[in-house]
C-alpha cells in the first residue's frame, strides 16, 4: 500500500511477548472480507519470538507495518504510540489472541458509515478458551444512551471490538490505568460523543484460565471504581448519587450488606432507575432489567450466595423480581423480539 493512500481502516494490534496466538489474529485481520486496510503491529519489546513472526508475516503482506518498542511500555502507552501513527479514516482495535470474524470490518465500518452522528461501534463477541474452542456467546445490543449509561458502572463491551473515526477520537489512553485503561477511555469518550455496540457476533475472545488474578481482580475494581464515581457524579442528581451509595460499597468494595444495607441498596437503585426510565421513556423495559441485575450482582459481590439475592428481593425488591425474571431470560436469547427490550441499532 502507498504510504501517500489513506486506508478504510487502521488496525492497531499491540502485543507483549504473544508468540503463541498472534500469527492467528494477524491472519484473521488479513483474511477480513474488507481489503482496504493497513494492519499496524505494535511489538512492545517482546523477547519470545514474537518479533520473528510479525516480520515473517510483514514479509508475505505490504500492508502489515511493524513497529517495534525497545522498551517495555505497557499496553496504554502501546497504545497511544500505535494511535500516533494509524492513517486510516477508522482505527480497529485488535489484540493479539483474539480472532476477527471474515466481516467484521466490513460491518462495522458499514455501520458508521450509515451513522455519522456515531463515534465508535462495538460489536458483540463469542468467547472461546485458550484452544479456541466456543463456550459462551456474549450478545451486547447499545445504543448511545444505552453505552452510556452502563458506563457508569462497568465497561459496556470489550476492547477488541472498537472501531472508531480517527478524526474525533482525539483522546489517548490514561498510562495509570494500567488493568481498566478501555473503560477509562470510554467512559470520558460517552461524555462527549455517541457510541454504540452491535449485537452482530464479530470477533471471538480468548479468555485464558487463570488470566485474571486476585490481584489482578482487586486493582481492577479499584481503578473501575475510581471511574464509575466520576461518571455517576456527572450523570446522576446529587440525592440520587448519594442513595446509591450501598450500591458502591457492594459491587465495588465487596462489602457485606446487612438488612438496612440491602433495604437502601435497593432503594438508591430504585430511586436511580425511575429517574433514568423518565428521562427516556423509550428506554425504560431496558433501565429496569438492567437495574435488576446490577442489584443481584451487587448482592453476589458481597457475598449474598444466589439464596441470599432471592430473600434479598423478595424482602427488599419485590418490585424488582419481574425485570430481574425478564432480563435472565433476555440475556438467554429466549424472550420473542417483541418482549426484549435490547435497543434497536
Amino acid at each position: 500500500m502507498s504510504g501517500s493512500r489513506q486506508p478504510k481502516v487502521s488496525v492497531l494490534l499491540p502485543v507483549h511477548n504473544g508468540a503463541g496466538y498472534v500469527e492467528s489474529a494477524v491472519r484473521s485481520v488479513m483474511e477480513q472480507t474488507l481489503q482496504d486496510l493497513e494492519i499496524l503491529l505494535v511489538d512492545d519489546a517482546s523477547t519470545d519470538g514474537t518479533a520473528e513472526i510479525l516480520a515473517q508475516l510483514a514479509a508475505e503482506d505490504s500492508r502489515i507495518r511493524v513497529e517495534r518498542l525497545e522498551e517495555n511500555h505497557r499496553l496504554p502507552r502501546a497504545l497511544n504510540h500505535g494511535l500516533d501513527l494509524c492513517r486510516g479514516e477508522y482505527v480497529a482495535r485488535m489484540d493479539a489472541d483474539d480472532l476477527c470474524e471474515p466481516r467484521r470490518l466490513e460491518v462495522q465500518t458499514a455501520y458508521l458509515d450509515r451513522h455519522p452522528e456515531v463515534t465508535l461501534i462495538g460489536c458483540s463477541v463469542i468467547r472461546i478458551d485458550g484452544d479456541g474452542r466456543p463456550f459462551q456467546t456474549s450478545v451486547r445490543a447499545q445504543d448511545p444512551f444505552a453505552t452510556r449509561w452502563m458506563c457508569r458502572f462497568v465497561m459496556p463491551f470489550r476492547h477488541p471490538t472498537f472501531l472508531f473515526r480517527r478524526a474525533e477520537m482525539d483522546l489517548r489512553y490514561d498510562p495509570a490505568c494500567t488493568v481498566s485503561e478501555d473503560y477509562d477511555l470510554l467512559a470520558r469518550l460517552t461524555a462527549t460523543h455517541n457510541v454504540a455496540c452491535l449485537p452482530d457476533v464479530l470477533l471471538r475472545y480468548r479468555e485464558h484460565a487463570g488470566s485474571l488474578t486476585g490481584t489482578k481482580w482487586h486493582k481492577m475494581l479499584e481503578e473501575a471504581r475510581k471511574i464509575a464515581v466520576l461518571v455517576q457524579q456527572a450523570e446522576m442528581e446529587p440525592a440520587v448519587f448519594e442513595a446509591t451509595a450501598p450500591l458502591r460499597a457492594s459491587y465495588y468494595d465487596l462489602e457485606p450488606l446487612d438488612d438496612a444495607g440491602v433495604a437502601g441498596l435497593f432503594e438508591g437503585l430504585r430511586r436511580m432507575a425511575r429517574a433514568d426510565a423518565a428521562a427516556s421513556p423509550v428506554h425504560a423495559a431496558w433501565v429496569w432489567r438492567q437495574t435488576a441485575q446490577l442489584a443481584a450482582q451487587a448482592l453476589m459481590r458481597s457475598g449474598a450466595g444466589k439464596r441470599g439475592v432471592l430473600a434479598a428481593f423478595l424482602t427488599h425488591g419485590r418490585d424488582f423480581l419481574p425485570s430481574l425474571s425478564a432480563r435472565f431470560l433476555e440475556t438467554r436469547r429466549l424472550l420473542p423480539a417483541t418482549l426484549r427490550s435490547d435497543p434497536e441499532l
